[in-house]
């Protein structure tokens, strides 16, 4: 076997083992021994590969029945929290970003000032804790 070299001449051998097939991208691909295919419990055949695996946990979460409105504060100006997101695909709605890959960039645009939402209404995913009416955090310009 020979092995080739790609533009930044680092050298590339051939992946072996059995093909595996991701159950929402479809991609075929040789797993890595390491953390590159996340079967479902003992069906290796039918796991997610690592970037559908990360894209699934990291993607905001559906808030409760109501807290959009009642913990959020959707279209309170300063009130509404920071983290209320809407998507907009075919199963989308309002979501909550706080425990999500999008987080860190709110974090940043709230200590800029850059948000006109501001609140940071509960605890987030996975329990949707609201916090006590007194104890609403309300970051000001």
């Amino acid at each position: 076997m020979s092995e080739e070299k790609n533009d930044v001449n680092i050298p590339q051998t051939e992946a072996r083992g059995d093909k595996v097939t991701c159950r929402s991208c479809r991609l075929e691909y040789v797993p890595s021994p390491f953390f590159d295919f996340y079967p479902d419990k003992e069906d290796s055949s039918t796991g997610l590969c690592e970037e559908c695996f990360l894209a699934k946990i990291a993607a905001p979460k559906t808030p409760p029945q109501g807290h959009v409105d009642n913990v959020c504060k959707k279209g309170q100006g300063k009130e509404c929290c920071a983290y209320l997101v809407f998507e907009a695909k075919e199963n989308g709605g309002f979501r909550c970003s706080k425990e999500s890959s999008m987080a860190s960039h709110i974090n940043q645009r709230l200590a800029e000032n850059s948000m006109r939402s501001k609140g940071d209404n509960c605890s987030g995913p996975p329990h949707f804790i609201p916090n006590s009416e007194g104890d609403t955090i309300v970051i000001t310009s």
